[in-house]
């Protein structure tokens, strides 16, 4: 056998191990508990915003017509240098439920976000935390059925993958890596199952904490600097031997994370290095396994296998697009240009990960 068939065989090993992932997470995928519940524990709804003047309204009407009615809304206006502040000013006013956060300069050592969060949590009363960013949608069951969730399991910590909402091309030819990745590496039930550190996956859009657990350990304290503050903090709480969980955004939580081409691609490429444990051998051998890999294949010559590759492929799609809600059709359509994508996406986040800075939200900040 020579080199171009070893390598092929190679290639199409990993597209079936990576195809068989996907499947496990669309046979297995797990979903919000729905149940009645006994008492309705206060839930505090914390929400940092930084430039938010247009997502605001939209999170906090879909709040306000929440089925469960036990929680307060806290929002922290991180220094916004656009209407957000006014337009808390003037929406606090007929919400009691809502509190409002003036911000404050980021200390030296902390991320814009972690910081945000860390202050909001000081003024915790309830038994359950939910940060939610600004620029999500959440059904009108969503809060009865995180708490339903959250206590049937014995939870600590619960995140969700939103369904990520893309309009533009240049959207739609980054923000899909992300499920595309993930489901296709991880099986998300050993999220839940698995103790080992490695196998953790979160987002920061939406996650949830037990308040004593929070309160005691400070887990934005404890990442006060990483960029990828959500898979940390899952890694930290595995590590302590919490019991962690997450699960695909389906009908209850959606996002539309980015605006334009630029945003997608700063936002995807800084969250990127930590898919691979923040590891360059790691993600270089995805990278190259990945986009000129499949060469080996076609240069192989042989038919049998070039179809199944194919196959592997777009079925590997077809089942992750399933399990995080995108559109099927339009991720086959540009899978060879998000594939071309992709490794500046990659090489990207790990750039910015060498030089160890950071700009987001109009703050730099350095590692």
């Amino acid at each position: 056998m020579d080199w171009i068939n070893l390598g092929a065989w190679i290639v199409i090993g990993f597209a079936v191990i990576r195809l068989l992932v996907s499947l496990l997470n669309l046979i297995f995928k797990r979903e919000l508990t729905d149940m009645r519940l006994e008492g309705e524990p206060l839930v505090d709804i914390l929400i940092p915003a930084r430039n938010e003047e247009n997502n605001l309204p939209r999170i906090l009407k879909d709040l306000d017509q929440q089925s469960y009615r036990e929680f307060r809304i806290t929002v922290y206006d991180d220094n916004s240098s656009d209407g957000t502040g006014a337009y808390l000013d003037e929406v606090k006013k007929g919400n009691p439920a809502l509190s409002v956060i003036k911000g404050i300069d980021v200390p030296d050592g902390w991320s814009g976000k972690n910081h945000a969060c860390y202050q909001l949590a000081k003024n915790v009363n309830g038994s359950i935390i939910i940060y939610l960013d600004a620029d999500v949608r959440v059904s009108r069951c969503f809060v009865r059925k995180v708490v339903a969730h959250f206590h049937k399991h014995e939870l600590h910590l619960l995140s969700f993958f939103p369904v990520q909402v893309t309009k533009t091309f240049g959207e739609l030819l980054i923000v899909p890596l992300i499920n595309w990745i993930l489901l296709s590496l991880l099986p998300l039930n050993l999220v839940r199952a698995s103790s080992r550190p490695a196998l953790s996956a979160a987002n920061g859009q939406c996650m949830v904490f037990d308040a004593d657990n929070y309160k005691h350990h400070q887990w934005h304290k404890q990442v006060c600097i990483d960029p990828v503050e959500d898979i940390a903090i899952m890694r930290k709480m595995k590590a302590a031997d919490f019991k962690v969980e997450t699960l695909p955004g389906n009908n209850e939580i959606s996002c539309r994370m980015y605006r334009t081409f630029r945003e997608s691609l700063n936002g995807v490429a800084r969250s990127a290095p930590a898919f691979f444990g923040n590891n360059w051998l790691l993600a270089t051998f995805f990278v190259v396994i990945i986009v000129p890999g499949p060469l080996l294949v076609f240069l192989s010559g042989d038919l049998f296998l070039i179809y199944f590759f194919i196959l592997t492929v777009l079925l590997m799609r077809v089942f992750v697009s399933i399990v995080s809600k995108q559109a099927v059709l339009l991720n086959v359509i540009l899978h060879v240009p998000q594939m071309l994508m992709f490794p500046i996406v990659v090489f990207k986040g790990l750039y910015n990960r060498f030089r160890r800075r950071y700009q987001w939200k109009g703050r730099a900040f350095k590692l």
